[in-house]
């Protein structure tokens, strides 16, 4: 059944839902579409005889113009109670504050003035805008009507600059009802107008800041934000920020005020702060449809630019869609490009260019960009770095003919810091087919900045194209003496220990040595005197003593990833347990330490670590940390057994809480092994009230504090067998599968149901795909293997590291 078809069917079940006066029917179809519904009774209503004014027809009507008014759907519900108002004094009062939501004061008064209930709601709303203070209610009137009266006063004394006296009005405001007319909304925007920030405001907002703050009591929550956007963008931005609502319609407000000011060239304050940051966050969860017509190639921008990393596809159509809409061309080719360049894959880091297969698209698209932005005078520098951009994406591709058509053109275009980068880009672009005249450029540069780091990876580069240890090593040292990088200091370190002209830790100062340096240093001499991990490491203790604890703790992850990479999973353990030990008493720090370790794959010593260490005041704390991070982990039997040792140490609520989360834990699992790989994704997500970190998350933490030098990720993969060094021969048996884990996220206890031949076998089969190479081929069969491996119904999988897992389709 086609678009149309449907479409005209959930029409024609709507008419005979109204037709029939089925409020049952009427509110389903209400659920289900409300745009459809009040489409359906705006034409049922118009089309009534007088006398049906008590049908439920109009009862319908009535909910539902309320319900679009408070949603933020102000022109929708006007129409809507516009069609009844003659048959319903209710109806009457929904247009009348819809009216004056949209700033139809003329609209709000005229139908206030003939209709005494009306009158009594909108009229000290459209007085008090005006300055005017409402007349006291009846003393018969309701709890609700009161409170109005009083915001109405409040405001309409903040309007004639009376600030105080708005403060002291607010206050009559019963406590039950504050929220229902917004009082907090209201005081905030007298705070705004009384330039609370230290920045003078105009006279003339005033009057905008109390009209637009009381306007949000009828529902307006568009008209808080447009309002004042219209006019000062700063404003905007204070009453955004002072009232801090949540609901979707407050979103939506600042969202399409965004969109707006940056089509309008508004001033920028709007469109750089958090309005613009809101309509991503809108444009991301609902596209681009809910803004307004106006406003929607602009909001395409925002989808495409929301969705960049997460949904390309979906962003490539909004770039495209915003084009189509006659958005900004420059933008959406920027868009375009961002995301073409992230297709292509990350730039190498030996010689600074992309080897994925998607570099063509990013090429044509820069070049596009670069044309587009030629157009402009005052835009000649980006269009010479677009051009820079699609050489080298074309230099990448192998086809110099475009890459040096691109090239003219950014040189034609560049000048200061840029014109030298052409150097350095042509160079890249050549350095396959003409490396003598790359290699010379690459000279060109360093004799301007010899402390370009990526000029010198690039000379590193063209000198392994070379062949040749010595040439390669010399310009490491080179390299790290011109530059100070830390990443370059490390190799060049690493091409001293191989010479035998340095000791371990040696010209590294204890005050100035990074936990990073330190641990690079550690794997170097390690590997170079071929020794145990630990009699290394005690040549560093006085260089560890001098770091700070957060540096400590992750000098600490990477040793114990180093012992388990370089001397085995039991040295692993052993040095996990003498970690566990130092933390101890810091339960914090202990927590990340041991949520990392599942990394490394010994996270099994946790339990003999607690076993040696418990007893003290800080036991308790300790021991929780511990459980915290098992579960974290998703590793259910480690997490069983510490909660076990914890028990006496614990008091009764702590005791129940970690029971609580092992069996929600439990559930999980069931749950997963009943439905298969479609529910992984929800694994991925922390169990509620777990204070522990995901394992990769901890890992992230950790590593930060030790880059550039040193990648706890990269020792994890070593660790589990992932990757082999060439000198440490071959993987042992049922290391490849514990890798996989690792790669996974997934401790190894979830395989505890698969037989020995079903191990050996997917042992096996990865064995053989990872001894044929990196490869496109290589990459979808490892890819058939994990999915083989997680769709078996009898694993449970228990809940880790989502960023290791693939996404799939249920």
């Amino acid at each position: 059944m086609g678009k149309r078809s449907r479409r005209e069917r959930r029409e024609r079940q709507a008419q005979r839902a109204i037709a029939a006066h089925d409020p049952a029917a009427i509110r389903a179809l209400a659920d289900r579409s409300p745009e459809l519904a009040a489409q359906q009774l705006t034409a049922a209503l118009g089309a009534m005889a007088p006398e049906d004014a008590g049908s439920p027809v109009v009862e319908s009507a009535i909910a539902l113009a309320g319900r679009l008014r408070r949603s933020g759907q102000l022109r929708a519900a006007r129409r809507l109670a516009a069609a009844g108002a003659g048959r319903s004094a209710r109806l009457r009062l929904e247009q009348a504050l819809a009216a004056f939501a949209l700033g139809d004061d003329a609209e709000a008064a005229q139908l206030a003035s003939g209709d005494p209930e009306v009158r009594a709601v909108v009229g000290p709303l459209v007085g008090a805008a005006r300055g005017v203070a409402p007349e006291p209610p009846g003393t018969a009137s309701s709890a609700g009507l009161r409170a109005l009266h009083a915001a109405a006063a409040a405001v309409s004394a903040a309007v004639r600059g009376e600030l105080a006296a708005g403060r002291a009005l607010l206050k009559r405001v019963a406590p039950a009802q504050r929220k229902v007319v917004l009082a907090a909304e209201i005081r905030a925007a007298i705070d705004v107008q009384e330039g609370a920030d230290g920045r003078p405001l105009s006279a003339a907002l005033p009057l905008l800041a109390g009209s637009s703050a009381l306007r949000a009591v009828a529902g307006a929550h568009e008209a808080l934000v447009l309002a004042a956007s219209e006019t000062n963008a700063d404003l905007a931005l204070d009453i955004g920020r002072r009232l801090q609502l949540d609901d979707g319609a407050l979103q939506l407000a600042r969202a399409r005020a965004a969109a707006r000011a940056l089509a309008t060239q508004a001033p920028p304050a709007l469109t750089s702060g958090a309005g613009e940051r809101t309509a991503l966050g809108v444009a991301q969860r609902f596209g681009a449809d809910v803004f307004d017509e106006q406003d929607r190639a602009t909001a395409c921008l925002y989808e495409g630019f929301a969705c960049l990393a997460a949904e390309p596809e979906r962003a490539a159509r909004a770039f495209d869609r915003a084009i189509g809409l006659g958005g900004d061309l420059v933008e959406a080719l920027r868009g375009r490009l961002k995301l073409a360049l992230l297709q292509a894959g990350a730039v190498c880091a030996e010689c600074g260019v992309r080897h994925d297969d998607r570099g063509a698209e990013a090429a044509a698209i820069a070049d596009h960009l670069a044309r587009a932005l030629s157009r402009t005078p005052a835009a000649a520098p980006l269009a010479a770095a677009a051009a820079l951009i699609a050489a080298e994406a074309w230099g990448a591709e192998g086809n110099l003919k475009a890459a040096r058509a691109s090239l003219d053109v950014g040189r034609a275009k560049a000048s200061g810091t840029l014109a030298r980068d052409a150097d350095l880009i042509e160079a890249r672009v050549l350095a396959e087919a003409q490396p003598e005249r790359a290699l010379g450029l690459v000279e060109k540069v360093l004799a301007d900045r010899p402390e370009d780091v990526d000029a010198w990876r690039l000379k590193i580069a063209l000198a392994k194209r070379r062949g040749g240890r010595e040439g390669v090593d010399a310009a490491i040292v080179q390299a790290a003496e011109a530059t100070r990088d830390p990443a370059l200091a490390a190799e060049a370190r690493e091409v001293r220990g191989r010479r035998a002209d340095l000791a371990p830790f040696a010209e590294l100062a204890p005050a100035a040595a990074t936990a990073g340096a330190l641990a690079a240093e550690l794997r170097r001499a390690a590997r170079a005197a071929r020794s145990q991990v630990s009699a290394i490491e005690a040549r560093a203790a006085a260089h560890r003593e001098a770091l700070d604890p957060a540096a400590q703790l992750a000098f600490d992850a990477a040793c114990v990833s180093l012992a388990a990479e370089l001397d085995g999973s039991a040295a692993g353990r052993a040095r996990l347990v003498e970690a566990v030990r130092a933390w101890w008493s810091s339960p914090p720090a202990l927590m990340k330490l041991a949520a990392a370790s599942w990394l490394f794959g010994v996270a099994g010593a946790l339990v003999e670590a607690a076993r040696q260490a418990r007893g003290g005041a800080e036991s308790a704390g300790a021991l929780a940390a511990l459980a915290e991070a098992a579960l974290a982990a998703g590793d259910t039997p480690i997490a069983e057994r510490l909660i076990a040792l914890g028990a006496a140490a614990w008091p009764h609520s702590e005791l129940a809480r970690l029971r609580g989360l092992l069996g929600a834990l439990r559930r999980r699992e069931r749950r997963a092994a009943r439905r298969g790989p479609a529910s992984i994704d929800a694994l991925g997500e922390p169990l509620p009230g777990l204070k522990a970190p995901r394992p990769d998350v901890a890992g992230e933490e950790l590593d930060a504090l030790l880059a550039p030098e040193f990648s706890l990720f990269d020792e994890a993969e070593g660790a589990a067998g992932v990757i082999a060094d060439g000198d440490e021969g071959e993987p042992r048996e049922g290391d490849v599968l514990l890798g996989l884990l690792s790669f996974l996220g997934l401790p190894p206890g979830v395989l505890d149901r698969l037989t020995a031949d079903e191990r050996r076998t997917i042992e096996a089969r990865a064995r053989k795909i990872l001894a044929a190479g990196p490869s496109a081929r290589s990459a979808r069969e490892l890819e058939r293997l994990i999915e083989r491996l997680l769709g078996d119904p009898e694993i449970p999988f228990p809940s880790g590291p989502s960023r290791a897992r693939p996404r799939r389709s249920a």
